[in-house]
């Protein structure tokens, strides 16, 4: 997410900049695809497509909705607005309120602070 600009680029530009993010290459050219199409559906997509309705390839257009600058600026979570349905190490991530995020600073996983009940 961290590789799309906030103007249109292309995908393979911001799969190469996430890239050089990385401590340790791991992230593949068609999963990093894959992932940019998942970030541009759901209620509130992070990313706009161009063109709009077919699977992202290296020559399409990214940029960053208001949604996905929310995202980026630690203002909004990405699975609390569009929820996540995804096997992760053998462990099953569901639904919007998942307690689990990477941490990029310690390259951890780490457990969200938990909400006081309501009254």
């Amino acid at each position: 997410m961290r590789g799309a600009p906030r103007r249109c680029a292309r995908a393979g530009t911001a799969f190469v900049r996430a890239g050089a993010r990385e401590t340790r290459p791991y992230l593949g050219d068609s999963t990093c695809l894959r992932r940019m199409d998942q970030m541009a559906r759901g209620p509130h997509p992070l990313l706009r497509l161009d063109p709009p309705g077919r699977p992202v390839d290296r020559t399409t257009g990214v940029r960053l909705t208001g949604a996905g600058a929310r995202m980026l600026a630690g203002q909004a979570d990405q699975i609390a607005l569009n929820g996540i349905d995804r096997w992760i190490g053998g462990v099953h991530l569901q639904g919007h309120r998942v307690p689990w995020r990477w941490d990029d600073g310690t390259e951890t996983i780490s457990s969200l602070p938990q909400a006081a009940p309501p009254d």
